[in-house]
């Protein structure tokens, strides 16, 4: 009898597995402990429930006093067995709760400052972007200047002391040639007063004769002769004359040589700073222009990454939902482990008070009938629980 109780008790205990098993099926990795345990207890407690069956099966060769303090005893212990262990694991599902909350507070904190910050980078751009647009708005009144409209004035300053300088080099070369014409002119002078030289030496050659001939007419020509000896100092003091205006002529010519050089070099020295500046003037504004291109450039670049952070932040932020759904299956977990603590007590409470037999069954049958309706809402509880399998945007708020 005792090997047909063993192979008829094996079904029974399959089933209750296979029943918790069910019951405790749709939780995740997070609750696989807490089933395996309370099947593994589910098995020991069937085991003592099929050898107290036994033995109340037996209770007329034994003593029922025996029998019922045997079965007390083992119930209590299962019953002291699986209370600590629930307390266990109720504990450390607790604990799990805690750390996953304050994890995820401070997780949302530090997001959410860092959402902050580029908040206010992005306030900061939009404020010196809108600035500049607004002293561009601005810029004809006489109180508003742009950097733009100050290159620009610097620009045609420039242009205008540029445009300056080379009018001057040009005069300095018109200058020169006439500086050129002039000593061609001083050439004509000095030739002229050789010209003269040479016609107060003739005068004075002249003047000689005409001595000569007065001696030669004696008395007669005494007053011809003095004459020409008037004559002939004119002519030397015509000759001193010109000599002193061409050394003066040569003087000039050398000056005016002199100032044709310095006029000649500085209008090239002119002319090629000019030249040299402009195109500084033109690299170093081409520059400008590219800079500002540069930096609006990187700005709307800044724009784009203060926008792109901010929106990976929300997609974080959303992702830390994942406590609110841990935090509901922990708590159902509690809940249907509180829900199997007191079956267990009611199981303990009904063999301790029923000495009859028939009683025994039928309280068995309602503990089983408890145990129906316990899978059925922990079930229905589990649906709810684990509804939202996504950290896309939804409609409920879990935070």
């Amino acid at each position: 009898m005792t090997t047909a109780l063993k192979y008829d008790f094996f079904p029974v205990a399959l089933s209750g597995f296979a029943t918790v098993a069910q019951f405790y099926v749709q939780h995740e990795f997070l609750t696989a402990a807490s089933i395996i345990f309370v099947s593994l207890i589910w098995y020991f407690w069937l085991v003592k429930s099929r050898k107290n069956s036994q033995l109340l099966a037996r209770a007329k060769s034994q003593s029922k006093n025996e029998e019922h303090e045997l079965i007390s005893q083992t119930l209590d212990e299962f019953a002291g067995m699986f209370a600590d262990e629930v307390a266990v694991l109720d504990s450390d599902l607790g604990r799990v709760r805690q750390l996953i909350a304050e994890s995820v507070s401070e997780l949302q904190s530090s997001f959410t400052g860092l959402n902050d910050q580029a908040n206010g980078q992005l306030n900061m751009v939009l404020k010196v972007i809108e600035q500049s647009r607004k002293n561009e708005s601005e810029a004809s009144t006489a109180e508003a200047m742009t950097l733009s409209d100050f290159a620009n004035e610097t620009n045609e300053l420039l242009n205008y002391f540029i445009k300056q300088t080379l009018d001057t080099s040009k005069d300095s070369m018109k200058v020169m040639h006439g500086i050129d014409d002039i000593a061609e002119q001083m050439g004509c002078v000095n030739k002229l007063m050789d010209d003269m030289k040479a016609i107060a030496d003739k005068t004075n050659l002249l003047a000689l004769n005409a001595s000569i001939e007065a001696a030669r007419a004696g008395e007669a020509g005494r007053g011809f002769a003095v004459v020409a000896d008037e004559v002939r100092n004119l002519s030397y003091s015509s000759n001193e004359f010109s000599e002193k205006i061409s050394c003066v002529m040569s003087d000039a010519v050398a000056k005016i040589r002199g100032a044709q050089s310095t006029i000649e070099h500085m209008a090239s020295k002119d002319m090629m700073f000019a030249i040299s500046s402009k195109q500084k003037v033109d690299t170093i504004f081409a520059e400008i222009d590219a800079m500002n291109g540069s930096i609006a450039e990187t700005l709307d670049c800044v724009s784009q990454s203060t926008a792109n952070i901010s929106q990976e932040v929300g997609v974080a932020i959303r992702a830390l939902q994942f406590e609110d759904i841990v935090r509901q299956l922990v708590e159902h977990i509690q809940l249907r482990l509180q829900g199997m603590l007191k079956l267990a007590e009611k199981m303990d409470n009904c063999v301790k008070q029923s000495d009859s037999p028939g009683l025994l069954s039928e309280e068995m049958a309602n503990i089983r009938s408890e145990m129906s309706l316990l899978k059925e809402k922990g079930k229905g509880s589990a649906e709810k629980v684990v509804m939202q399998q996504s950290m896309d945007e939804g409609d409920i708020e879990l935070f």
